[in-house]
């Protein structure tokens, strides 16, 4: 399909599509955003204020990109993508016919869907990150920002911050490790990192299928039929062909409306 044909069923849903779409979800996006109050004035002098109010405008930023997020993934899913099922047999049995069902409008609606849905689980981790920084400095922990930053704020949580605040923070602690221990969280996770890491599960995978790793003796033979052994050759690998795999557009539209 041709990018201009993607671009030819690309829309943007009217303000009352918008309020249909989130129907339900309201309450749940406005138990997300974090209460900021009226307008303040800061003492300059006062970092921690300063920095933590700013780090909280972030939040409630990213808190809204993901429900308009959430809005346009939903608007390409009610449009109708015909992907459960995604591959059958050809009519001669010679090979195998992917997304069978599909019309040029649902290969975009398709395209759109992934799009926004990619984006979901890159922001759904975003705003779940912020909570972290918000936490770092609301109660003084000095988390090392490094690619163990979680692990950092929630240790620190333990061993960190004031005596007058060790009760608060450890019920802090309890709730985030529940909600990283969650079925649900885990589930997002895996979606989130084959999208970004790996090959995407919302796309075909590749038919190529690693069946089995064995320990083999491997040889080469010469045009006398000749055999010499290859030394230092183990674990070796076998494939079988198979039509890929794919996770449908409900699978996540389940899994993010679980996460939310």
């Amino acid at each position: 399909m041709k990018s201009t044909q993607i671009f030819d069923h690309a829309k943007y849903p009217t303000t009352q599509e918008i309020d249909v779409l989130l129907e339900g979800k309201e309450e749940f996006f406005k138990r997300m955003t974090l209460e900021i109050g009226g307008k303040k004035t800061y003492n300059l002098l006062d970092i921690k204020s300063v920095d933590y109010s700013y780090w909280l405008l972030e939040f409630n930023n990213r808190v809204f990109d993901l429900t308009n997020t959430y809005a346009m993934l939903m608007f390409y899913y009610n449009k109708g993508i015909p992907d459960e099922e995604w591959c059958t047999s050809s009519k001669d049995g010679t090979g195998t016919v992917y997304f069978p069902h599909f019309e040029e409008e649902h290969t975009a609606y398709h395209y759109w869907f992934g799009f926004y849905s990619e984006s979901y689980y890159t922001r759904f981790f975003g705003v779940v990150d912020i909570f972290y920084h918000l936490a770092n400095i609301k109660y003084n922990l000095n988390a090392k920002k490094n690619m163990k930053f979680r692990g950092n704020v929630l240790n620190n949580l333990s061993n960190g911050g004031a005596e007058s605040t060790r009760e608060l923070r450890a019920e802090l602690k309890g709730k985030l490790n529940n909600f990283m221990n969650d079925d649900v969280f885990k589930a997002t996770n895996k979606f989130r990192k084959d999208i970004t890491h790996n090959f995407r599960p919302n796309q075909v995978g590749s038919p190529i299928k690693e069946v089995r790793r064995v320990e083999e003796e491997v040889y080469i033979y010469d045009k006398q039929g000749n055999r010499t052994r290859i030394n230092n050759v183990s674990k070796v690998k076998s494939y079988e062909i198979t039509t890929g795999s794919y996770t449908s557009t409900k699978d996540f539209v389940n899994n993010i409306n679980e996460s939310i």
